[in-house]
């Protein structure tokens, strides 16, 4: 499998995706499509790029955060009333909003490098996977058929130490050879049964048959996904830790109100702007 710079980690989740609608994969292509379509780094996908797409927007705007609405009344003895209503808000200091949207898009950068990095781990799981089992499974047609050679050279044995041309010795030995053929496909089924089982939890059922691999390119090391996703997850922090020196300044709010007030209960109310 080869792995390029993803431009479009959604892409790839999107045909991961339908991979998984398909039957069993028969090539080694299908079953990695397959293998990534299940991994919980592909179904956490979306709702973490939709939470960058959050950050992004609520990094905009003068304000942090929605306003804050306060009102009060005062009463006093005399007759003295006072009323208030107000409208705050946190402003940014000056480059946090661009400060905080590099941080989402450096966020975004390592979300979609930490997917393929996930991706050439699992590619790796299977194609292990996949020609452990593909070996098991001749592996234990060479041992069956080992079994059929010695049964036949048993048999043979057989008639000529009957026929007396061949002594009894003989046909003990080839019945040591049929032994020895028969616990080695024993060893050899064993191991196909944890193949298998091994294949069915990574990728599910497996082919009939298993295809010649292509052989992918070498990619660069500095494209390679696990270096990419290394770098991405540096930059996020470094970006992240950069936004957050804002929130250790004084914030400064900016408010809005009206205040109303009289010292007399008859009298009228005498109105002021609050900045």
């Amino acid at each position: 499998m080869s792995f390029r710079r993803s431009g479009s980690a959604r892409s790839c989740r999107d045909a991961a995706v339908a991979a998984e609608t398909k039957s069993a994969p028969v090539t080694l292509r299908e079953a990695t499509a397959h293998a990534i379509a299940r991994l919980p780094d592909t179904a956490a996908y979306q709702a973490l790029r939709d939470q960058v797409a959050a950050q992004r927007r609520a990094s905009r705007g003068p304000f942090i955060g929605p306003p804050v609405v306060r009102s009060d009344v005062l009463v006093r003895s005399g007759g003295f009333t006072e009323q208030e209503a107000a409208v705050s808000a946190a402003i940014r200091w000056p480059g946090e909003g661009r400060s905080q949207r590099l941080a989402a898009d450096r966020s975004g950068d390592a979300v979609d490098a930490t997917l393929d990095e996930a991706r050439l781990i699992v590619a790796g799981d299977v194609r292990a996977a996949w020609w452990a089992l593909a070996l098991s499974r001749a592996i234990v047609t060479v041992e069956r058929a080992q079994i059929g050679f010695a049964e036949t050279e048993v048999a043979q044995v057989g008639r000529l130490v009957g026929a007396g041309e061949q002594s009894r010795r003989d046909l003990l030995m080839a019945q040591g050879e049929r032994g020895t053929a028969q616990a080695r496909l024993s060893v050899a089924e064993t191991d196909l049964a944890n193949a298998l089982s091994a294949y069915e939890a990574l990728i599910g059922a497996p082919p009939e048959d298993f295809p010649a691999e292509a052989q992918a390119r070498q990619p660069d090391l500095d494209l390679h996904p696990l270096v990419r996703a290394a770098s991405a997850r540096s930059a996020a922090a470094e970006s992240r830790a950069g936004a957050l020196r804002f929130g250790n300044r004084p914030r400064i709010e900016a408010s809005v109100g009206v205040r109303r007030e009289r010292t007399d209960p008859l009298g009228d109310y005498y109105s002021s702007l609050m900045l």
